[in-house]
């Protein structure tokens, strides 16, 4: 292999997670798969080793030149937009800032670990990790469908024109106690991609340009961007483009879009994952009041070593 391969590759962006690691680049990590908690670095998540590449001496164009594009751009964005916002009191996002951060976010959307998965199944009707008694998992790979979409212009204009266009745009100012988490999947929808298909009666076929009323992008643990259905929150019209204080109750409905949304990891850049357990634990009680049996639902480790 030539030195210069990239083995580790990033479906979230190092520079973006570093907004979220603290002052000694640590990112606090809560595993929903497992009920874990661990601490790591932005080089150790939302990572897979040769995620875009599909054989031995890949050229590997996504990771080093497609990604490239968006990531500089919005990496060479983001210093001077924080500036902005904590320069003026009366901050209102420009045309420019939104085109920015549309274009950004609508990649950011399709090139994700859970996209990938749930793209190919809408496309095929195959799970990845299903058996599959067919040839379909090697003449229709994966990461080879996945390749497809990171580069169709189609989708990711029409993506971005739909968030440039057809939603209010506003910027929640964390006021809060808690800090706002990311995750894997970063951009968190009120509705997973299978919902929207369900609503809109898509049984045959896919369209991965529907999105959710709201929608929500953490930027960093005090900011968030927020895109509100023009057409079904007419309220927010008077604070369009602008910066909202949100409160507790706000974070804690924002970090459970989160949560619910991700993959499987979510971060935080303090250690608290506290709201995360909360919602863990209702989920784990609704499971158990749907008749399910109790010890074959998955307990977070200190639950297990307390009830020794």
């Amino acid at each position: 292999m030539s030195k210069k391969e990239v083995k580790k590759q990033h479906y979230v962006p190092q520079f973006y997670l570093n907004y979220f690691a603290d002052n000694n680049k640590n990112i606090y990590v809560y595993d929903k798969a497992t009920l874990k908690q661990f601490t790591s670095n932005s080089k150790g998540v939302a990572s897979q080793q040769f995620f875009y590449d599909l054989f031995d001496n890949d050229n590997q164009f996504i990771e080093k030149n497609h990604n490239r594009i968006y990531e500089n751009a919005f990496s060479s964005f983001m210093p001077q937009f924080f500036k902005e916002i904590e320069k003026h009191k009366y901050f209102s996002l420009k045309r420019y800032h939104k085109e920015e951060i549309a274009s950004f976010v609508a990649y950011q959307y399709i090139r994700t670990k859970k996209f990938r998965e749930e793209s190919y199944r809408l496309n095929t009707g195959v799970h990845i990790y299903a058996p599959v008694d067919s040839k379909l998992l090697e003449d229709l790979h994966p990461t080879l469908v996945h390749r497809f979409l990171l580069v169709d212009y189609h989708l990711h204009n029409t993506l971005f024109n739909k968030l440039l266009n057809e939603y209010v745009w506003i910027i929640g100012r964390n006021t809060s106690n808690q800090l706002f988490y990311t995750s894997d999947h970063p951009l968190a929808q009120t509705k997973t991609i299978q919902q929207l298909h369900d609503e809109q009666r898509i049984k045959k076929g896919s369209s991965f340009t529907l999105l959710s009323e709201q929608i929500a992008f953490p930027i960093a643990p005090k900011y968030i961007i927020l895109f509100f259905k023009k057409n079904k929150f007419k309220r927010f019209n008077r604070k369009k483009n602008r910066i909202l204080n949100l409160d507790n109750e706000e974070i804690k409905r924002l970090n459970y879009m989160q949560v619910m949304g991700c993959y499987r990891q979510v971060y935080s850049q303090n250690n608290d994952f506290s709201f995360a357990e909360e919602i863990e634990e209702l989920l784990r009680q609704a499971q158990i009041a749907s008749g399910k049996d109790p010890n074959t639902i998955l307990v977070p480790p200190q639950k297990k070593r307390n009830k020794k």
